[in-house]
């Protein structure tokens, strides 16, 4: 996938979601003056609030669903932002001239091909005979290097799922697992198949059923796991200065998956010596 789609919005936002600095951003630019937010540098607020006036509070969590109605409504007005816009005229008289664009007539064949082929056609003329502005493109596009999107789009969302295993710190209080290697079975039980990484049968039906997995293909889930996570640190960071997805070295403050998942297994601890 390398052009802008909505998946590749969902991602970024998912993205922009964990970083804290944007999340700080939102609660000073909200008027929640009574959060406490110490060492909070002004040139960053400045920096960020192009990027607030455009994204907005991102106040659903990394498990929104694009097909969801809290999806829509936060999209749709922004769509022209990232893609852009392409829509049919019902009613004549709401045809308005724009520069870079041109209003056709289209005749819808039955096979899309055909349709397709026809407006070529035309369009390759039209190229030709006329002279015309360049249509604006979207505010936001893909990080590109050498001309080609810096990650793919199969990495990306990797790294957003790895993301999500602590995601919700009322849950992870209630099952965590006495162990790391049992936090890694039942991540790959819930997340494997989303992941698109595989096991012969056996090894698959060990794991989801029995909660079983040898210690030799246990590490290297958990080492593409821990890459996917470092991943995904990168891209939070870099989403928060309107560039995506961009894995390069930007200082920023972002969800830690693993160092909040310690946190939240200490306080755990405690709780139990306490009772």
């Amino acid at each position: 996938m390398t052009r802008m789609t909505e998946e590749w919005v969902l991602l970024w936002y998912q993205c922009l979601y964990r970083n804290f600095d944007y999340e700080k951003h939102c609660q000073l630019s909200d008027g929640l003056d009574d959060i406490d937010i110490p060492n909070w540098d002004q040139a960053r607020y400045e920096q960020l609030d192009e990027l607030y006036n455009d994204f907005g509070t991102l106040n659903e969590t990394v498990n929104v669903d694009i097909n969801g109605e809290a999806w829509k409504q936060w999209f749709e007005p922004r769509r022209h932002l990232f893609i852009p816009l392409i829509k049919s005229i019902d009613v004549f008289s709401n045809v308005v001239a724009r520069e870079g664009c041109i209003t056709l007539e289209i005749p819808l064949h039955l096979h899309l091909q055909d349709t397709q082929k026809l407006v070529m056609d035309y369009l390759e003329k039209y190229y030709e005979n006329n002279q015309f502005i360049k249509f604006e493109p979207p505010k936001y596009k893909l990080h590109t290097v050498n001309g080609r999107v810096a990650h793919g789009y199969e990495q990306v969302r990797q790294a957003v799922i790895t993301s999500k295993e602590y995601s919700d710190e009322g849950d992870l209080l209630k099952s965590i697992a006495p162990t790391v290697k049992g936090n890694m079975i039942k991540f790959l039980q819930r997340e494997i198949d989303n992941l698109g990484w595989t096991l012969d049968p056996k090894a698959k039906d060990d794991l989801m059923n029995k909660g079983l997995m040898d210690q030799e293909r246990l590490e290297v889930f958990k080492a593409r796991i821990n890459r996917c996570r470092r991943e995904f640190l990168a891209l939070s960071k870099n989403a928060s200065r309107g560039r995506f997805p961009d894995m390069s070295e930007f200082e920023s403050d972002s969800f830690d998956v693993i160092r909040f998942a310690y946190k939240l297994q200490d306080m755990s601890l405690r709780e139990r010596n306490k009772s």
